[in-house]
C-alpha cells in the first residue's frame, strides 16, 4: 500500500470537494482495498458524505467559512499532511533519492493562512519550494491530492505476518514479522 500523490486528471483540475471525493476513492480503492478501514476513517467519511452539498453550497455564500470547516473535516485532518510533514518528507526523499516530490505540482494541505485561506505547497526546485493560500473553489492544473497518514502507526495483522505502517508516509509500507 503506497499513499502518494494522485496524478489522476480529476485529481488536478478540481476543486478541494471534488479532491476529497478523490481521496476518498482512493482510501476505498488502494489503501483499504484488501482490509477493514478503520473506524475513524469510515466516521470520517461519513462526516464529509453528510455535510458536502452544504459546504459546496457554502463555497459559493461564504468561502471563508467553507474553508474554516473544510481545513476542521476528519477526512482533511486524517488524509492530508501539515505543511511541515510535507516538507519533511520532500526533504527526506530528496536526502534519501536525489529526486524531488511536488516538482512541477502542488498539493493542498490541511492547514489555512492567518487569513482563512487554504494552503498549498509544492514545485519543489533548486531554489526551494513554494508554498501559497487560495479559495476552496480554485481550480488550478497543477494542484493535486498528497495523501498522509495522520497516525504514528497502524497494524494490520495478516496471518503470520503483520503490515506496520509507521510515518512518514515515503518510507511505507514495512513488513515486519509479528510478536506474539
Amino acid at each position: 500500500m503506497d499513499w502518494g500523490l494522485t496524478r489522476s486528471h480529476e485529481s488536478l483540475i478540481s476543486g478541494s470537494i471534488e479532491q476529497t471525493d478523490v481521496i476518498i476513492r482512493a482510501l476505498r480503492e488502494q489503501a483499504f482495498k484488501d482490509i477493514e478501514m478503520p473506524e475513524e476513517y469510515e466516521e470520517a467519511i461519513r462526516e464529509f458524505e453528510a455535510n458536502k452539498d452544504r459546504l459546496t453550497k457554502l463555497m459559493g455564500e461564504n468561502w471563508q467559512q467553507a474553508a474554516k470547516e473544510l481545513a476542521e473535516l476528519k477526512i482533511t485532518q486524517l488524509t492530508r499532511q501539515s505543511i511541515q510533514e510535507t516538507i519533511y518528507d520532500m526533504a527526506l526523499y530528496y536526502d534519501k533519492n536525489g529526486k524531488r516530490l511536488l516538482s512541477n505540482v502542488y498539493t493542498w494541505s490541511n492547514s489555512r493562512s492567518t487569513d482563512g485561506y487554504l494552503v498549498y505547497l509544492g514545485h519543489f526546485d533548486a531554489k526551494g519550494v513554494l508554498g501559497s493560500r487560495w479559495t476552496p473553489v480554485s481550480r488550478y492544473g497543477n494542484l493535486g491530492v498528497l495523501l498522509s497518514r495522520s497516525v504514528a502507526k497502524l497494524v494490520y495483522p495478516i496471518d503470520e505476518l503483520c503490515v506496520c505502517l509507521i510515518q512518514p508516509p515515503i518510507i511505507l509500507p514495512i513488513s515486519c514479522k509479528r510478536l506474539s
